[in-house]
């Protein structure tokens, strides 16, 4: 699956355009979760996908796709989020910003290492939270992993 490029994309969404889903989130993987039924992808944010394997502090190897979004599971509990979202990407998941009691669920995801900002977002704060996990050798940032959009590309 090839990443998204966001930046073509206004960020936060257009608030004209902006819809909002409202509901218990299910997390699909560690950067799209389910609202009412509608797909809605974390916008500016990149995790580890479903499958992908990191190394720990020991460098021993484990699934750090399923760690990302198990943290995300066990944060949102299927408590009620809202997303505000105007865009779609490739796969027809809404890309919007979600929040859990008006904190930002991604912005969250990077503070605990799970997350990584997307890497072309114009998003300083998650680029500053994300070098706070890092110096904290929190989440990914314990071991050694391979940046997400890289994962993904596919074998030459």
């Amino acid at each position: 699956m090839t990443p998204l490029l966001l930046a073509a994309l206004p960020s936060p969404p257009n608030p004209a355009r902006a819809e909002t889903l409202a509901g218990s989130a299910i997390v699909i993987d560690g950067r799209t979760i389910e609202v009412d039924g509608q797909a809605v992808r974390l916008l500016d944010l990149d995790a580890p996908a479903i499958g992908q394997h990191c190394r720990d502090a020991t460098g021993a190897d484990y699934g750090c796709g399923e760690r990302a979004a198990a943290a995300l599971s066990d944060h949102l509990h299927q408590r009620k989020v809202s997303c505000d979202w105007a865009f779609q990407d490739r796969e027809g998941r809404r890309l919007g910003r979600c929040t859990l009691a008006g904190k930002d669920v991604a912005l969250w995801l990077i503070r605990q290492g799970w997350g990584l900002p997307d890497r072309d977002c114009k998003c300083e704060a998650y680029r500053e939270v994300a070098g706070q996990a890092k110096a904290k050798h929190l989440g990914l940032w314990a071991g050694s992993f391979d940046m997400p959009w890289i994962w993904r590309q596919p074998s030459p």
